[in-house]
């Protein structure tokens, strides 16, 4: 069952990518953003004895028959909203499949505790995500997610898929998930509204941008953030602050170096000091989570948040 559960999450993920193929600015999610499958390893039977499906067109010494589960159980926090027909994904999955799919759409700032919460007492679901960095080495390590080597190269997946990324998300060179994707950047959004009332149009330099923010702070009486933004080390959340900066290792001619040791991080820390010092910034950014800043972007009083492009 677990060797089909992680198949079954290898071939959503291809449907993925494949619908997501002519977008450039596709990430990878992690904020989260890379996925892992729980499960062990089992011994797979021939389908005469199970009814399981075969995980491909190769021989049963090469791929071995899998059972087929039930239901499965899958968890998601982000990247999937009502609006965005999930109901309707999820039947027509289970029409494909032939399996009951227990879909679970979790808050985003409570994913990390409740999936903790639910390993600790035996109640996790059979398919989640992972971030890449350290989440994902933990769970392999505790033997929390399933070794999907043989499975993913098995699927058709791994070679439609750059070797880069599999080596990434790689531990001792066994693959315990699949990545996902994005089919957006994020992105920096403007209330068009507060613009036309202020004969203002869309800024195309950082002089403009901090003189819109300026305008919206000191001319729109139900501006209460002129931008808001959670934290600050992002430089995907304050691109017009952090320009070709980055608060993370970056790639300089042809090494990896600390980007908070190179000279352009100085002049975009600068920058951020002097508008969140004039009250242009989010006086709460230190402490915000995504959640707040999309509350106070949808109640009306926030000018500028960067966020997930469609949304």
């Amino acid at each position: 069952m677990k060797k089909f559960i992680a198949i079954l999450l290898a071939l959503v993920m291809v449907l993925a990518l494949a619908a997501c193929g002519g977008n450039g600015d596709s990430n990878t999610d992690t904020g989260d953003k890379d996925t892992g499958s729980t499960g062990t390893s089992s011994t797979g039977t021939n389908d005469k004895d199970t009814g399981s499906t075969d995980t491909g067109d190769k021989n049963d010494a090469e791929t071995p028959a899998v059972e087929k589960p039930a239901s499965i159980s899958w968890w998601t926090h982000s990247g999937l909203n009502e609006e965005d027909y999930v109901q309707e994904w999820d039947a027509a999955f289970e029409e494909l499949v032939g399996v009951d799919l227990n879909h679970t759409q979790v808050s985003n700032n409570e994913y990390a505790t409740l999936l903790d919460t639910a390993f600790t007492s035996g109640t996790e679901p059979n398919v989640f995500d992972l971030s890449s960095e350290q989440r994902l080495t933990y769970f392999a390590s505790q033997g929390g997610v399933a070794d999907l080597t043989d499975l993913v190269k098995a699927s058709g997946i791994y070679d439609r898929v750059d070797p880069a990324v599999w080596e990434a998300i790689s531990i001792d060179g066994r693959i315990y998930g699949v990545p996902t994707e994005i089919p957006s950047g994020a992105e920096t959004y403007v209330r068009q509204d507060w613009l036309d009332r202020l004969g203002m149009d869309v800024p195309t330099n950082y002089d403009e941008f901090i003189t819109m923010l300026r305008a919206f702070r000191d001319q729109i009486d139900e501006c209460t953030v002129p931008l808001t933004v959670p934290g600050f080390k992002s430089a995907m959340n304050l691109p017009e602050f952090y320009w070709d900066a980055e608060s993370d290792f970056t790639y300089v001619d042809g090494k990896w170096v600390d980007g908070m040791q190179q000279p352009n991080f100085k002049d975009a820390m600068q920058r951020l000091h002097d508008a969140y010092a004039e009250g242009l910034i989010d006086m709460e950014a230190v402490t915000n989570t995504t959640s707040a800043c999309r509350d106070k972007w949808y109640s009306g009083g926030a000018g500028v948040f960067n966020y997930w492009g469609g949304k």
